[in-house]
């Protein structure tokens, strides 16, 4: 039925004007490359060589030391970049820019982080919330002598924060099951860690669960190290990531489309539901997210200015695509291909700076290659994990062709995982999604933007959709998905506008009422997807764990600040190593001392009936106990005068017996 709508659309599209202009590739503006100074430039080749024999040093202490180089090879990167910088940029005009524009980015800078400092506040236990809003409204009200000047996508950028954030600290988000390594990692970085020991694990490939590169984990530790290691500290860092990376998307667009289509395109992916939804589990996944607009805008940026320190910055973005989560290697393609396409190395010159980016990225990538492990769990996630897989052509064919048919509708249908509900886009993006594909197809032949997006999409769908080793494409990496289908969508809303406005009767200035409607209704669309749609079909998911947390956040909400003993009764199963790691994350939790007790017969120590008869003491039962077992001992708990709780999923599924003072009836939540 799908494949019949879409063909559908298809002629209907044919029939309805042959020459969609929606998509206009404008030509690449090129940036000034003013004239440097002879003694800057001289001071900056000192620099380039210093640091070119400065690798040298570098590689061959970590050869005699065995050892992987640290914060020496990212001397020398610095060294690296600054002579390029150095030889591209005159001294006095960043004094000139900054004397004309500095207090305009000091004002914007200082909005943007009063953003952050409130959404930090409100999801904290501290009681500076308050204090923080007096500093929004400062910073709004500084910012204000620039209001004309605020471009819209700041606004865009600094906001979606706000849509990111909802529900970061809610108990149904708060494990998934492998998260909270990643929690270690980053904290131990942020807070544990010296300046040396931090330089010694920067290159190193064995990080969380053996597979992540240490650097991963120290990206995440930033927004610890500013933010707390709690909960909104440590999952902060990915949605924030992503933030920033729709204003790098908006720029890649811009620089090849109109603005509006860029921004449109940089809304759908700012509004979208996976990231809101999946950006609550504390992975480093969204990296990869982050990383491809990155090298999009930086490839961009490349094309315009087409100087050394560009592509060195490139090459440096390359480089960094390595340390991050393993599918940011799907993203050094993409920018490849951009610029095969625009400026390929089939000149002296243009040889010359692909030269410099590849140069800085080898450089970069080094410690990596004295390390076996690194590429060896790459094949971990990869068809070639599983033999069965390859085990003949037509198995692999199969794979493949079922992969690609599910990636190529993920926006309409996924299998669905990690909190991710129905579609992979929202329903009316969806509608938008077919039609701007069509649009694509249209203008494949015409434009150089076309193509690369068309293949850009058509390669993803094999290595990021259909590489894996799953029956489904999964949705831990679908997300290097969404550019795409944002750019998609971006084009379908332009194509129905532009029929809109052909339409006699319908008496609108699409431009001022129709488009902005339908972006109100998608992000609406997106929030509900998200916070709704996702909480009610993964409500019979929820472990105990989940649940331990629902039950300790409601008696801490109506008796804050006061201690609670939280015993849980296990067997030779279980136990509360994973409870007590929860104190780590949530600061509320410092206020319930959790201990075991574990029997081998279904009696209760005589020595611990005091504590659990005591009223702050609230009893969980191991889910795992013989049920026999859990009715003697609720028949003692009972005795001691607890009140006996069936602990449930907001869907009604069993999960565990709680048994608590009858004054406390919150530690029985309704489902």
């Amino acid at each position: 039925m799908t494949l019949l709508c879409l063909f559908g659309l298809l002629v209907a599209m044919i029939f309805w004007g042959r020459t969609p202009l929606v998509l206009v590739e404008k030509a690449i503006a090129p940036l000034e490359n003013p004239a440097v100074d002879p003694r800057q430039a001289r001071v900056g080749l000192f620099l380039l060589i210093a640091s070119a024999c400065g690798l040298v040093i570098v590689i061959a202490n970590s050869q005699v030391k065995q050892q992987w180089p640290g914060w020496d090879l990212v001397l020398t990167w610095v060294a690296y970049m600054l002579g390029w910088a150095l030889r591209a940029i005159p001294l006095n005009s960043i004094w000139e820019y900054w004397k004309k524009d500095g207090e305009y980015l000091v004002s914007l800078l200082l909005m943007h982080l009063s953003v952050i400092a409130v959404l930090s506040a409100y999801y904290d236990t501290t009681q500076v919330f308050y204090f923080t809003l007096v500093l929004l409204v400062l910073a709004a009200i500084n910012l204000r002598r620039f209001w004309q000047r605020v471009p819209v996508i700041f606004w865009l950028v600094t906001l979606i924060l706000v849509f990111y954030t909802i529900n970061i600290n809610a108990w149904s988000n708060s494990v998934i099951g492998d998260d909270y390594n990643f929690h270690e990692l980053a904290w131990q970085f942020a807070e544990r860690m010296s300046f040396l020991q931090v330089g010694e694990l920067l290159f190193k490939a064995s990080g969380a669960h053996g597979t992540h590169p240490f650097f991963s984990s120290f990206v995440q530790s930033i927004s610890i190290k500013f933010l707390g290691h709690d909960s909104f500290g440590w999952r902060f860092s990915s949605l924030y990531l992503c933030a920033l990376g729709v204003g790098l998307f908006y720029y890649f667009c811009k620089t090849f489309l109109s603005e509006r289509a860029s921004l449109l395109a940089a809304f759908l992916l700012a509004v979208s539901h996976y990231v809101m939804s999946f950006g609550k589990i504390g992975y480093n996944n969204l990296q990869a997210l982050f990383a491809l607009s990155l090298a999009l805008a930086v490839a961009a940026w490349t094309l315009r200015s087409k100087t050394p320190l560009a592509f060195a910055v490139l090459g440096s973005v390359f480089a960094f695509c390595f340390y991050l989560y393993p599918a940011s290697l799907y993203v050094i393609p993409i920018p490849v291909l951009l610029l095969l396409l625009y400026y390929p190395p089939i000149t002296r010159k243009a040889a010359g700076h692909w030269l410099v980016m590849i140069a800085v990225w080898v450089a970069m990538v080094y410690p990596l290659m004295m390390q076996d492990s690194y590429w060896r769990t790459k094949v971990d996630g990869t068809i070639f994990n599983r033999p069965d897989l390859v085990q003949s052509f037509d198995v692999v064919a199969r794979h493949f062709a079922q992969n690609l048919f599910y990636s190529f509708f993920s926006y309409l249908y996924i299998i669905e995982s990690h909190y991710v509900a129905v579609s992979h886009v929202d329903p009316l993006t969806a509608i938008f999604v077919s039609i701007g594909f069509f649009v694509l197809l249209y203008q494949f032949r015409r434009q150089r933007f076309a193509v690369f997006t068309a293949l850009g999409f058509v390669f993803y769908l094999f290595v990021v959709g259909s590489s894996h080793d799953r029956d489904a494409p999964p949705n831990t990496r679908m997300f290097l998905m969404l550019p795409w289908f944002s750019l998609f969508g971006a084009w379908g809303i332009l194509w129905v506008e532009g029929k809109a406005r052909k339409i006699g009767s319908l008496q609108i200035d699409s431009k001022d009422i129709l488009v902005p409607l339908i972006l109100v209704a998608i992000a609406g669309a997106n929030l509900y997807q998200a916070y709704h749609i996702s909480y009610v079909r993964y409500s019979g998911f929820q472990s105990p764990e989940t649940l331990f947390l629902r039950v300790t956040k409601s008696v801490y909400d109506v008796e804050p600040h006061v201690t609670k003993n939280y015993v849980v009764i296990v067997g030779d199963l279980w136990g509360i190593t994973g409870l007590v790691e929860f104190q780590n994350v949530y600061p509320y939790l410092a206020w319930f001392h959790i201990s075991q007790i574990t029997i081998t017969e279904p009696v209760l120590p005589e020595t611990s009936l005091p504590l659990l008869a005591e009223r702050n003491t609230l009893v969980m039962l191991s889910p795992w106990l013989d049920p026999a077992w859990q009715e003697t001992l609720g028949t003692t708990l009972e005795a001691l005068g607890k009140r006996h709780c069936n602990v449930i999923t907001p869907a009604g599924d069993f999960r565990f017996s709680l048994y608590h003072a009858p004054e406390l009836p919150q530690a029985c939540p309704a489902p």
